[in-house]
């Protein structure tokens, strides 16, 4: 059984993820009822200079295959989704890689080298590398994702972001 710290951190990637595939399919559900291919959506981008949609997916989902690729010395490469069904399936797999992950929090004191262009890096501990490298970028492209839904005309608001509390939406006591 994972330690408490390394469950949080495989618990926070697995629920944003089964939040960005709700995304997904609202998005799919919306264009399919306006009669709209929605998969002209995969290609579409906040700003001109920016990625697609598809580099959203993807880079989201290697944020924790990225850690799961440090902490079990395995690397599984994924490629970029051509479709948004694509894009599902890479979702699903990475959620499959991590409910299959069983780690130690003291990974977390390991360390961990991030290499940079022009020969430079950073060499930071396993909680470092989660906190300030991989959540950080995780919600980077989480939310760029998101933002390329609203821009181009998906019906989407604040509780599809947040959907990962509604578990936890009861009635207040008096």
């Amino acid at each position: 059984m994972s330690g408490p710290r390394i469950a949080a951190i495989v618990s926070r990637f697995d629920s944003r993820l089964v939040t960005l595939q709700g995304l997904l399919d609202k998005a799919q559900a919306q264009w399919a009822d306006a009669g709209k291919d929605a998969g002209a959506l995969i290609d579409s981008k906040l700003a001109d200079d920016m990625l697609p949609l598809a580099n959203q997916i993807l880079f989201t989902c290697q944020q924790p295959n990225q850690f799961l690729d440090w902490a079990t010395g395995v690397v599984v490469p994924a490629e970029l989704p051509a479709t948004i069904a694509d894009g599902a399936a890479l979702i699903a797999a990475t959620r499959a890689r991590l409910k299959a992950f069983d780690g130690s929090d003291a990974l977390l004191s390991g360390e961990k080298v991030i290499s940079l262009p022009g020969n430079m890096g950073i060499k930071i501990d396993g909680a470092t590398y989660v906190d300030d490298w991989l959540v950080p970028n995780f919600y980077f492209h989480f939310v760029t994702a998101y933002a390329i839904l609203r821009r181009e005309g998906v019906a989407l608001g604040k509780i599809d972001y947040m959907a990962h509390l509604a578990p936890l939406v009861r009635p207040l006591a008096d």
